[in-house]
């Protein structure tokens, strides 16, 4: 947008916010009943730069929907809280709008329009609506739509009558990856490594959808941000599915598409700009920071509002979650041996901000090693020693299943050459005390091997009938900073802690407040 124009718009919106709230309120008071679209929540109202969250057409995911210790349910466990939180840090300014329509009145207060996934729960657009978008982009604003896979929720059908508006629309198909390298885990949660050169793009080396779809364009000027693999499909919806994913068959069917698959697109009408993103999921609260997703929103956010505001990450304490030595366990949901709700968890401490990464570099406050199963080489251990040269913390965990030569290396360097003793696991239903920083905590004793380490302050420890039960030790090694060792991880493995959205028992929340002593005691508090 040329300059002016972007100075008109707030010139606009700021004689309507001075006079508008309160012709609002008049015409509500002599129009009891009538409905007007007005603001249910609003973040940083003064901001330059400012987003309408439509929550009239979706509900599913939003910013108000805060994931915390005592939050279940998949739609507070990937609400967008921690995107948001990252906008407002960097001065984005958002209202969230639950009820009316959106006129060009509505929209012409803000320089961006968010729509997360529609459902069919909620009202249609009008086509008076999807003309109103239309201006508002074409009169400089920005449009960021978020779709999904295989029309679930009947979403494509809902969003695309706003979408053709731009030459684009939201597919039938799930994008399936078939090769283990494009897989995080089964074949919808994908590693998208494929971008174009595009300032949204800046910086990105990965992004994962958890079960995405695809975008068509029928404009040959839309810039295609992200695809596929070569080896992907688009796997075509089951209307008659008895989920309302409508997941289709992961087979690929004649007709079916292959890849790459366009899965993220921008586009520009007008004096404004466009990006749609196919997946619900990849901006929620426990997978906006695995890979690149928390810079890729950020950057298209700056993106849309021409830069005009500059979008940055939030300063909590930062944690490094290694997924290259470990075939990225933290990302893996469904099999037993894989530590994704563990990762989850972590983001419910709002303190804190796990990113899971390939690969070691950069500035953390602490770093995870989490069953590491591959040897670092000499870049990656001399990367660690400035780590903790820098005074930051080191975590180990162990699955005490595992081949005890695979982490040998890594404990002779910064555990003292710690061995652990690993007895058979006995199934043992009944609560213990914990012992040492428990904070008068217990735990259910089924997902616990008798461990004994040989080194190391004690930290935490179990014991009982006789067999001692290791679970924490710490270390100060001589490059400095702590190496905190978990000697074992069955407690925190999918197999027993089981879904991210799923209430705890009893014993899965005994293990979920180890990872919170594990969190204070790196956080100081």
């Amino acid at each position: 947008m040329p300059v002016g124009a972007l100075s008109r718009r707030r010139r606009v919106r700021g004689l309507y916010t001075i006079l508008a709230a309160f012709a609002l309120a008049c015409l509500a008071a002599i129009h009891a009943g009538c409905s007007l679209t007005s603001p249910t929540c609003s973040e940083n109202p003064s901001a330059e730069v400012r987003i309408l969250v439509d929550l009239i057409h979706s509900r599913k995911q939003n910013p108000t929907l805060v994931l915390d210790k005592a939050a279940y349910g998949y739609t507070r466990v990937h609400g967008y809280s921690r995107l948001f939180a990252h906008l407002t840090y960097s001065g984005f300014g958002y209202d969230c709008v639950s009820s009316g329509t959106l006129t060009r009145d509505v929209l012409q207060r803000y320089d961006i329009l968010f729509i997360n996934l529609v459902d069919d729960t909620r009202p249609r657009f009008t086509e008076e609506e999807a003309g109103t978008i239309e201006t508002f982009v074409e009169q400089g604003g920005g449009l960021f739509v978020i779709t999904d896979h295989s029309n679930c929720y009947h979403s494509a059908q809902i969003i695309n009558p706003v979408l053709e508006r731009f030459d684009l629309a939201a597919t039938l198909y799930t994008a399936v990856e078939l090769e283990p390298e494009s897989q995080v885990e089964g074949k919808g949660w994908c590693k998208i490594t494929r971008f174009a050169d595009h300032p949204i793009t800046q910086g990105i080396n990965m992004i994962s959808f958890m079960t995405g779809g695809t975008i068509e364009s029928t404009d040959s000027n839309t810039a295609v941000l992200a695809t596929t693999s070569a080896s992907s499909f688009g796997d075509f919806w089951n209307e008659n599915d008895d989920s309302p994913g409508y997941y289709g068959n992961w087979s690929q069917d004649a007709g079916e598409p292959d890849g790459p698959l366009d899965v993220a697109v921008a586009a520009e009408r007008g004096q404004g700009r466009v990006v749609v993103v196919a997946d619900q999921n990849i901006f929620g609260d426990i997978w906006l920071h695995y890979a690149d997703n928390w810079r890729f929103a950020l950057n298209a956010f700056q993106w849309l509002c021409k830069d005009a505001q500059l979008a940055r990450e939030e300063p909590r304490f930062r944690i490094l979650v290694d997924e290259l030595h470990n075939e990225g366990r933290a990302g893996r949901n469904f099999q037993s041996d894989g530590y994704h709700v563990f990762y989850a968890n972590l983001s419910r401490d709002v303190s804190v901000t796990p990113h899971a990464v390939q690969g070691l570099g950069g500035d953390w406050d602490a770093v995870m090693l989490i069953s590491p199963r591959t040897a670092f080489d000499e870049t990656e251990l001399a990367w660690l020693n400035a780590h903790l040269a820098g005074g930051h913390d080191l975590v180990l965990i162990l699955n005490e299943a595992d081949d005890p030569n695979l982490a040998q290396p890594l404990l002779d360097r910064y555990a003292e050459g710690m061995r652990l003793t690993v007895g058979t696991p006995a199934v043992i239903e009944e609560s213990a005390p914990l012992r040492g920083d428990a904070g008068g905590r217990s735990v259910d004793l089924s997902h616990f091997s008798p461990v004994t380490a040989d080194q190391g302050e004690e930290r935490l420890w179990v014991e009982h009938g006789g067999e001692r039960y290791d679970i924490a030790r710490m270390f100060r090694p001589a490059q400095g900073g702590r190496v905190l060792v978990f000697c074992q991880s069955a407690f925190w493995r999918n197999g027993f802690l089981n879904d991210t959205s799923v209430t705890p028992n009893l014993p899965q929340l005994q293990a979920w407040e180890l990872e919170w002593v594990l969190l204070d005691a790196l956080t100081g508090d």
